[in-house]
């Protein structure tokens, strides 16, 4: 690995570090530069803008999660529906324990909000984690299962952020969760019947 190389995937790190620790808040070029150990010209160097730096840390975080998801598609082939329904919801609780990854979630859609390619790279990891859900979802649900699935886990680990943790609630809504995840759809609503053609008016059907 090249010299530059090493050094744009320290800046990364340090500045994955800052989103883990403290959040949004404290992402900027001068305090990332002091987590790096570098001067913020260096900085500047390696990443001259702000959207080039947070694409280098949705990368890392790629990077990690490649690992991740390959290890946990090798495990689903092992598992019958209840083990891959154990699994998700298992996986989810971890997430949704784990404050320092919430708040590098919410300083990314803070950024993606109003830069298009921080937006294309997130959306792309999201895929990747919905395409997970829907494998450990199995058959009877579909891709919008796995996205509303996954909105609402986001949403709750995001709004955990402003509260105390709290296992016992957090084991309530996660229990709630995945009963509704389990529940049978509600019926379609019948066809209407078709109507006959070619009648004429005050013909009765026999």
């Amino acid at each position: 690995m090249s010299t530059a190389q090493v050094t744009r995937e320290r800046i990364a790190d340090a500045a994955l570090r800052l989103l883990e620790r403290e959040g949004p808040r404290a992402f900027g070029q001068v305090r990332v530069a002091r987590e790096a150990g570098i001067a913020q010209g260096h900085l500047t160097y390696y990443f001259p803008k702000k959207v080039d730096l947070i694409a280098a840390v949705i990368e890392r975080l790629s990077v990690h999660a490649r690992t991740r998801l390959t290890e946990l598609l090798g495990r689903i082939a092992e598992l019958d529906a209840s083990g891959r329904r154990g699994l998700l919801f298992a996986e989810s609780r971890a997430m949704m324990e784990d404050r320092a990854r919430i708040r590098v979630l919410l300083g990314l859609l803070g950024e993606a909000e109003h830069e298009p390619e921080i937006a294309r790279l997130f959306l792309e990891r999201e895929a990747r984690g919905q395409a997970l859900v829907a494998a450990l979802l199995g058959e009877g649900h579909d891709a919008l299962d796995s996205e509303l699935l996954v909105a609402t886990l986001r949403g709750i680990a995001l709004v955990g952020l402003a509260r105390p943790a709290d296992p016992a609630h957090l084991d309530a809504l996660l229990a709630r969760l995945e009963r509704w995840v389990g529940a049978p759809a509600p019926p379609a609503a019948p066809e209407p019947a078709p109507r006959g053609r070619g009648m004429r008016r005050g013909q009765r059907r026999s």
